[in-house]
C-alpha cells in the first residue's frame, strides 16, 4: 500500500513539474502513435523505440499566451546492439493551441544524441524572453549528456540547447545544439590523480541589432580550468584560471552560425 501511494505521489509530482494536462496528454498519446510506425518505414534497420527512456514534458509558453510546448523523447535503434551509435535518442517537439486542444505545428527530430558511453539523462524546455523579432519568439529545448566510463581523457558532464522559431507557421531549429555547459578533464594516474578540469558555462542573450531580420544573439562563455593533486593521500584543488569569451551570433538566413568552440561535440 505504501509503494502505491508513493507511485501515486512520484506521478502526481511529475505532472506538475512538467505542466501536462489533459490537453497535452491527448496530444502526446496522437504524437507517439504516430511516431513509431514513421521511424520503421524509413529506418528498416530500426528494430525498437522506447518512449519511457526519458518523460515526456510540457510547458506553457508565457510569451504566447494559449500555447503549450511539448516535448516526447524516445530512444530507438537495434535492441540487442549495444554499442555507441546503435541507439539513438530523438524527441518529437510539438506546440499545442490550449483553444482548439490539439498540436497545431509538430517537429520530429532524429538522431538528437547517441545513447552509449555518452547518454543522455535529462531534457527539458526553456522559455525565457528570446525575442527575434516583433511578435517574434523563440523557444529552446536542453539537452544533458554525462559519461558512463572514465577513459584518460573525458568529457563528463554536457548540456546544449536549441532554439526553435515558428514564425513561418512550422517548426524549425535556428540555434543547433549550443552548448551551454561542459565539464571535461584529463587525470594522469590510475586513481584521478593528478588531475586536470576544464569547466565551460554559457549564457545567451538577445542583442540590440538584427541580422536577415532576425535580432543578433550574444553568447557570453566563461571557462574555469583547475587543477589537482595529491598531498597526504587526498586530492587536492591547486590552481585555478577563469576567462571570460564573448561571442555574436548572427541569423545567416536560415539558422544562426554558431562559434566552433560552442558547438555541440566540440569537447567530446
Amino acid at each position: 500500500m505504501k509503494k502505491l501511494i508513493l507511485s501515486i505521489a512520484i506521478l502526481a509530482t511529475s505532472k506538475m513539474i512538467f505542466a501536462c494536462d489533459a490537453i497535452d496528454d491527448a496530444a502526446i498519446d496522437r504524437i507517439i502513435e504516430n511516431i513509431t510506425p514513421s521511424i520503421k518505414k524509413t529506418s528498416m534497420d530500426v528494430n525498437y523505440v522506447n518512449f519511457e527512456y526519458l518523460p515526456s514534458i510540457c510547458k506553457s509558453w508565457p510569451q504566447r499566451p494559449g500555447l503549450d510546448i511539448i516535448v516526447v523523447p524516445y530512444a530507438y535503434g537495434k535492441k540487442y546492439l549495444k554499442a555507441d551509435g546503435n541507439q539513438s535518442l530523438g524527441i518529437a517537439v510539438a506546440v499545442v493551441d490550449r483553444k482548439r486542444k490539439k498540436e497545431t505545428m509538430q517537429l520530429d527530430e532524429r538522431r538528437v544524441a547517441s545513447i552509449g558511453k555518452i547518454y543522455p539523462y535529462e531534457v527539458t524546455i526553456d522559455t525565457a524572453d528570446y525575442k527575434a523579432g516583433n511578435e517574434n519568439f523563440l523557444f529552446g529545448v536542453r539537452v544533458s549528456l554525462k559519461r558512463n566510463d572514465r577513459p584518460r581523457s573525458f568529457s563528463f558532464y554536457d548540456k546544449f540547447m536549441t532554439l526553435y522559431d515558428i514564425s513561418q507557421g512550422t517548426i524549425r531549429p535556428v540555434v543547433n545544439k549550443l552548448m551551454m555547459y561542459n565539464l571535461s578533464g584529463v587525470e594522469d594516474g590510475m586513481d584521478m590523480c593528478p588531475f586536470s578540469s576544464s569547466e565551460l558555462t554559457t549564457l545567451i542573450s538577445v542583442g540590440k541589432q538584427e541580422t536577415n531580420g532576425f535580432a543578433d544573439l550574444i553568447v557570453q562563455a566563461k571557462r574555469n580550468l583547475s587543477s589537482f593533486k595529491k598531498t597526504n593521500s587526498v586530492c587536492r584543488q591547486t590552481d585555478t584560471r577563469s576567462s571570460t569569451k564573448e561571442y555574436t551570433m548572427k541569423f545567416n538566413g536560415k539558422d544562426y552560425d554558431i562559434p566552433m568552440e560552442l558547438s555541440d561535440g566540440a569537447s567530446l
